[in-house]
């Protein structure tokens, strides 16, 4: 009979498992948390363990969505109210610097109308306009050249966007129908 030497160590953390694990059998050891979460895990036994593990994030709250609990890039619901351009003639424009220094959008969170546009107004190539965040189809585009842009949103949702070089540099746009 042949005995094989385990150790292992292994952290549940949040919604996902970290595992570190050796011995000297070849065969894959699956590992699952009971989540969405899956990870495979092989030992060669030679010392080089590989280890894969994918997350799809839908066992928790990612932080986009339109409802009202919702916080997408700093932007409350709260925020949203404050800086509501849903009448007709209200102007939708957000600004930011058209220095390299990272500065602040205004405003940060808007919230408009389904069909109604959204312009931004700043230097695109020091500050690169994409979406980030918040809830898929979004219609803001990589925009790296020029200084305005405008995107004009058909469906109700929040969308995230920010500076694809300053972290710092985010917003987002709740559209209501």
């Amino acid at each position: 009979m042949r005995y094989l030497p385990w150790v292992c160590v292994a952290a549940v953390v949040a919604s996902f498992s970290v595992a570190a694990c050796s011995s000297s059998d070849s065969t894959p050891a699956p590992s699952s948390d009971g989540g969405s979460d899956s990870a495979t895990e092989t030992d060669s036994g030679t010392g080089d363990d590989s280890s894969t593990t994918s997350d799809t994030g839908t066992g928790s709250d990612t932080g986009t969505g339109s409802d009202s609990g919702t916080t997408v890039n700093g932007c409350a619901q709260a925020d949203f109210d404050a800086n509501d351009h849903t009448a007709a003639a209200d102007a939708r424009k957000v600004s930011f610097p058209t220095a390299d220094t990272a500065g602040p959008y205004s405003p940060k969170c808007m919230k408009i109308k389904a069909g109604q546009a959204v312009s931004w107004a700043g230097a695109f190539d020091a500050h690169p306009l994409d979406a980030i965040n918040g809830d898929t189809g979004s219609p803001i585009k990589n925009t790296d050249t020029g200084t305005t842009v405008s995107f004009t949103f058909a469906a109700a949702g929040t969308f995230g966007y920010g500076c694809t070089v300053h972290s710092s540099m985010r917003g987002a746009v709740l559209v209501v129908p």
